[in-house]
Order: C-alpha cells, then structure tokens, then sequence
C-alpha cells in the first residue's frame, strides 16, 4: 500500500480493473484518497468457454503481478481464486466488497470488451445502486464514439476506408502532401511470399517463470483439468517489463521480414517471423499507442523493409481497432449463412485431412 492510504478509511469510488485492463497506469480512471481499487479471478469467467490453460495461466498469473505494483500505490481488494471459492462469482465478490465499505456510492472502469461481462457490470451496478461511470479504454486507439462517427460517415463499413482514415487522422506513413508513402494504401499484395529453403528463424525470446507463474500453472492444471493445454509449454510473459522486452526482440530480430512472409506457413514453425504481441495488447501489458510510437521511432532509426512496417501497422491501426468497433456496433446473433451443424471431433483432433489445418490445430493442442 503507497503512502497517505488508510485501509479502513471511507471509500466513495471503487476502480475495477479487469483481466484485460492491466495498463501501465490508471490516471484515466481519476482515483483519489477515496477510491478503492478492485480485482478479482473469477472461476465462471475462467469457464466462460472452455478456454486453453496457457490463456489462463497467462491472466491470471498477470493480474496478480499487476495487484503487486497496484497496491503499492493505491488501496485494493483483491481475491484469488482457489479450489475453495469457484462457486463465488464476480458479483458476489463485488457485493462482499460493497458490505465491507458500506458508502461506496461509484464504480468507474473501463470500456468492458466483452458484451456478457458489460451486461452484468451495469446489471450489478442498477441492483445496488450504484453509480457507473465507463472510461476510453487505452487498449485501443479509436474511441467507441470515433468508430461510431465512421460508421456514420460510411453507408457501409470496409476496413479499407476505416484504415486509410485512421492513417490520415494519425498522420502515419504519409507524404507531406498526406498521400500515403510508396504511392499505395496497403502493399499487402506484396506481402505474401513462400518461404525460402533453409532461410532461419529466429527463436523467441526466452521467458524465466515468475513464483506467480509457478503457483498459477499448478493451480489451472489442478482446477481446469479438461481444458486444453498441457502445462509444460507455457511460455507467455506475464508482466509488463517482460513484454516490452518482447516488443524490442520481434523490432530488432524478426520485424524486417515480417512483411513479405506475413501470411507464409510451416508444418514446423508456430510464429515465424511474426510478433506475437496481440496477447500483451488485448490485456493492457502494453498498449498500442505506445506500440506504435515505438515501430515508427524503430523505421525511422533503422530504416526497416517499409512493406513489414506498412503490414503491421495495418494490423494494429487497422484491422484490430476496425474489428472492435465492428463487434461492439452489430449484433451478435446473426448467422448469415445459416449454418447449424456441429462440427465433427476431427475439428479438434487435428485429423480433417487438410495438413495446413490438422499442423494448426495440433500446435494450438500444445
């Protein structure tokens, strides 16, 4: 706990931070003397679907390293999940908290991403009362309120239209007549060469474990015993510091060819040349205007292969913020083609008889 915090003061504003909330700071939330922050591992979000273990031994080992550096500033209530309480859920934790600092009258936190967890957020909030106040979330770029503006200005959405937009706004990769660099939008039909004989990749980046690590795998192994994942594969950084660490490697050894091999595949290879980054973004480890600012200082340094530099900032600009907005404005329960069928175990064996198939879904298995 940071110094000029009381424990047993009165608190008027909880901050809930979520798994996928974990940013480097939390100004935007505004705490004060009278904010208490919130977190907790929920076994009914850990079984929302049958997640792989890797995914929650990587949130919640997270959120536990984050509560570490959070509660040496501010006060928190934080609860660990064990084989005793799966049967709390997230609501009762929260009412628990509530019972336990009685004038609570706020809770603010961010965008919530997905629309189940929004919906009992605001249920909860309505049932007791309290106020709700939802804040831009720094994990993406466009505003919900930006991306409602382009749809406004666009009778229908394509992600070409959404990218060039959000390369003229940003003033990314542009001439100084605000053409794009190169004299095109998107060199993506140059980025889809095979993969050369004997051409090395390099290895990624090494990972020690942390204690949370340590702890957290024994737990998931022990409490999701029929998720998928085997344990000993688990190599995912769970703490800020180690993901930065990993931004600099995939900048210095893999970026220049991520380009032209974006969409190239190898029965062996899992990630190429590519960065492995998309996990870190989406739980707030980093973020993507920091990620951004950090690929245009390394082009501009290094003078890296513009079409690698074209292709990711396509992928994190673009399509990643375009997707978004797509989910959080359309409705969740078309299905277009009609299509009811399950599909066969062969799906999830890896046995179709596809090889680019059956090698993907094998190495997900892992």
């Amino acid at each position: 706990m940071g110094p000029g915090f009381i424990w047993d003061m009165v608190y008027r504003k909880i901050a809930l931070v979520l798994g996928h909330c974990l940013f480097p700071d939390h100004e935007r939330l505004q705490p004060d003397e009278r904010t208490l922050f919130f977190m907790a591992e929920d076994a009914g979000l850990c079984t929302h679907y049958r997640y792989h273990k890797h995914k929650l031994v990587l949130f919640l080992s997270a959120m536990r390293s984050h509560a570490d550096e959070l509660k040496e500033k501010y006060p928190l209530e934080y609860f660990r999940l064990n084989s005793q309480n799966m049967e709390v859920s997230y609501e009762e934790k929260l009412a628990r908290t509530l019972e336990k600092y009685s004038e609570v009258e706020k809770l603010v936190t961010y965008d919530i991403e997905d629309a189940f967890m929004d919906k009992r957020i605001r249920e909860f909030c309505h049932a007791h009362k309290l106020e709700l106040e939802i804040v831009d979330s720094p994990a993406f770029i466009t505003s919900r309120k930006r991306f409602k503006k382009y749809l406004d200005e666009h009778k229908t959405p394509f992600m070409q239209t959404f990218y060039k937009a959000q390369r003229k706004e940003m003033g990314i990769l542009l001439n100084s007549a605000g053409e794009p660099l190169n004299g095109k939008w998107s060199l993506d039909e140059e980025n889809r060469k095979k993969l050369p004989k004997g051409i090395s990749i390099p290895d990624q980046p090494y990972y020690s474990f942390t204690d949370h690590d340590k702890e957290v795998i024994e737990l998931v192994d022990q409490l999701f015993k029929d998720h998928p994942g085997k344990k000993h594969h688990f190599h995912w950084s769970t703490t800020r510091r180690s993901a930065l660490y990993r931004v600099n490697s995939f900048l210095k050894e893999r970026f220049k060819d991520f380009g032209p091999y974006e969409d190239a595949i190898d029965a062996e290879e899992t990630f190429l040349f590519h960065s492995v980054l998309s996990p870190y973004l989406n739980m707030g480890l980093i973020t993507p205007a920091e990620l951004m600012d950090r690929v245009m200082e390394f082009y501009r340094d290094e003078e890296t292969h513009y079409p690698s530099v074209e292709g990711f900032v396509r992928q994190v600009i673009g399509w990643r913020e375009f997707m978004r907005g797509i989910y959080h404005n359309f409705d969740l329960d078309k299905n277009y083609f009609h299509h009811e069928r399950k599909m066969k175990d062969c799906w999830y064996e890896g046995t179709t008889g596809i090889p680019p198939l059956d090698d993907s879904i094998r190495k997900a298995q892992k």
